[in-house]
């Protein structure tokens, strides 16, 4: 099976989940962990927080049950250009209990920005290697609580070497609706 993503084939890929969710506080994926892919894409469309200046977090789970949240299970950078050419960024190396996806506050329904949605990706790699650490890429597009739009792009890593059965999107406050396709990659 081959999967288009932004006019592109992806060759040995397959759509595993199309989840659309509305008043989440958290959206979980944890069935297709078993070793058929190598990597895993997630495609964030239209990302919409309840509250207002919200971050969205990931985390991830070694079992497919229980989200791995400890102060230090994780490090992540974030790189941010806004439309009025500011460069900005977010960083947390190994004092973490989540990654964060985004750098400032996404805007939600409560400022008056319900139609202005994040949209991207985030890319894992290699799950079930448990010999060194999981590594994860993400790239958006979104509007902040300023109404300033940002082209963000980051990297982080659960710092454990072990295996990833799960990874679960939440945002730091209150709920969200979107739309989060989980793609295969052989």
């Amino acid at each position: 099976m081959t999967y288009t993503s932004f006019g592109k084939n992806i060759v040995g890929s397959a759509v595993l989940d199309d989840r659309t969710f509305d008043g989440d506080a958290t959206v979980s994926f944890t069935d297709y962990f078993n070793g058929l892919y190598s990597k895993y894409l997630f495609y964030i469309l239209d990302y919409y927080p309840a509250t207002d200046f919200t971050n969205l977090y990931m985390r991830t789970s070694q079992d497919g049950s229980t989200f791995d949240s400890g102060a230090s299970d994780y490090g992540y950078v974030n790189s941010s250009s806004r439309d009025d050419n500011t460069a900005g960024g977010t960083a947390a190396l190994a004092t973490a209990a989540f990654m964060r996806l985004n750098t400032n506050g996404i805007g939600g329904a409560s400022a008056g920005f319900d139609d202005e949605g994040l949209s991207g990706f985030v890319a894992l790699y290699d799950p079930l290697d448990d010999s060194r650490y999981t590594n994860f890429y993400w790239e958006h597009a979104y509007r902040n609580s300023f109404n300033q739009s940002l082209s963000v792009y980051g990297a982080g890593q659960r710092l454990e070497a072990d295996v990833v059965k799960g990874v679960q999107f939440y945002q730091s406050s209150g709920n969200c609706s979107g739309r989060i396709v989980m793609v295969g990659v052989a």
